[in-house]
């Protein structure tokens, strides 16, 4: 017999509780100038930002194939939910501009750790042959190590805890190192940072240490300067965690997949793909289900 505690949500429960999150944090937390601003629909006026972040983020959940397939679906099955619906046109229009308080959102959702785990996923636009025959405006070449492939595109770089949650994340080209990002997402943070091969850096360890963090990166075989056994195990096994969330952040919600025209646009979307990885970990600590179980949330 299946465990309940892993079966999937009907959509219908799906909606309710997203939404319930959403609603009682956008009442509570969001800023007034964005709740008190003009032409702010209510519910009896119009869909409320509350509907168009549940209907974005549940998208995002149960892995929509399209923008257009997505609210194609949401108008003619669930007008009894959202019953003024704008037209899709609208509604990417405001889920766009509201990018900046679905970031808010998800930080506010993510409980702070002593540690803090730090990676990285490339976003590939095109092949680096085609990159002059791109119409896409940024991007440069950079390497895919896992792959040993070279790529034409951008770079998302990650601030994950130990429980599987996103913290921050930072959006540069495909030739930015970690190691020249990590100081600005690990800027106000104490407590214990866990690196790759790619942060391995006596500067950047300077620059922690001055700030009260203890940055640790792991180191392969053949560097000089190892950790002592003990450390490099730990650190190991703790950055294990960070594949499986890169594993539901490309392939479950498509994070390193572009179909947008603008680096905005691009970078909207990718707040919104994290943003319901942080909803579907809330969801699941909140129903008693592991905290990394998002695929099976919502299928």
């Amino acid at each position: 017999m299946q465990d309940p505690a892993h079966d999937s949500l009907p959509l219908d429960d799906l909606f309710i509780s997203v939404f319930l999150l959403i609603d009682d944090w956008y009442q509570t937390s969001a800023p007034p100038c964005v709740r008190a601003r003009r032409h702010n629909p209510t519910p009896a006026t119009g869909c409320t930002d509350a509907e168009l972040i549940t209907i974005a983020l549940v998208g995002e959940l149960v892995r929509a194939p399209s923008e257009h397939a997505w609210y194609r679906l949401v108008r003619q099955n669930d007008g009894t939910w959202f019953p003024r619906l704008p037209s899709r046109q609208r509604s990417n229009a405001r889920c766009a501009a509201l990018a900046p308080l679905v970031r808010h959102l998800r930080r506010t959702l993510v409980p702070e750790t002593a540690v803090a785990i730090l990676d990285s996923f490339p976003v590939p636009v095109c092949a680096c042959a085609r990159a002059r025959r791109g119409r896409f405006p940024g991007g440069t070449s950079g390497k895919i190590a896992r792959k040993r492939q070279t790529c034409f595109g951008f770079r998302v770089h990650l601030v994950i805890t130990t429980a599987g949650e996103v913290v921050d994340c930072v959006l540069t080209d495909a030739d930015v190192a970690d190691v020249t990002v990590a100081p600005r997402l690990l800027q106000g943070r104490r407590g214990v940072a866990l690196g790759d091969t790619g942060e391995v850096s006596h500067p950047l360890e300077q620059w922690a240490a001055a700030q009260e963090l203890t940055f640790l990166a792991w180191r392969r075989r053949r560097m000089r300067a190892q950790l002592p056994p003990c450390l490099t195990h730990g650190v190991q096994r703790t950055r294990r965690l960070v594949e499986t969330v890169i594993s539901q952040l490309t392939e479950h919600l498509q994070a390193n997949r572009v179909l947008a025209r603008t680096v905005w646009t691009l970078q909207s979307r990718l707040i919104y793909k994290l943003t319901a990885h942080t909803v579907g970990n809330t969801l699941n600590r909140l129903l008693g289900r592991p905290i990394t179980a998002i695929k099976s949330l919502a299928f």
